[in-house]
């Protein structure tokens, strides 16, 4: 099996490929399109460090998703090993944190396989974008279970 470049030797994928939305008392605070350009109201890739950002231009699907973020956010990820600091959120508070996933590479489930920690509480496990949604190119958001509201400390 040949090695893609964002995978270790055993074939391990570490990605946060993800657009994500921060909101606290129904007000947003951040929309993020990881990996690509501005995809209003979604700013640019930003606060992250490490991974490597790549673009798309298959259509994603997006049926049944509900509050879909733009197609362009969906063609875009960061993969390899990431981390998002976000600035500026307060310190006790609540927020929620919805995730919105595509699998851009891979035409198989099992071949991308990743982890989301949010303050060191792993929020995602084994995490699969294919086996989720049935197929590459399709879209899914993650919110509410298993995500719990996030609780900046």
């Amino acid at each position: 099996m040949k090695r893609q470049p964002h995978c270790n030797a055993g074939g391990h994928c570490p990605l946060v490929h993800c657009t994500g939305t921060v909101t606290v008392t129904q007000a947003t605070v951040y929309q993020i399109n990881c990996g690509g350009a501005a995809a209003s109201p979604y700013t640019a890739d930003q606060y992250g460090s490490g991974g490597t950002a790549r673009t798309v231009t298959h259509t994603i699907t997006t049926i049944g998703v509900t509050n879909r973020a733009p197609q362009a956010a969906y063609q875009a990820e960061r993969y390899g090993a990431v981390t998002y600091t976000l600035p500026s959120l307060t310190a006790g508070a609540s927020y929620t944190v919805r995730l919105h996933f595509a699998e851009l590479y891979w035409t198989a489930t099992g071949k991308r396989k990743f982890n989301v920690a949010m303050n060191g509480t792993t929020v995602l496990s084994s995490f699969v974008i294919y086996s989720a949604t049935g197929a590459q190119y399709n879209a899914i958001v993650k919110d509410g279970t298993p995500l719990p509201r996030c609780v900046v400390v």
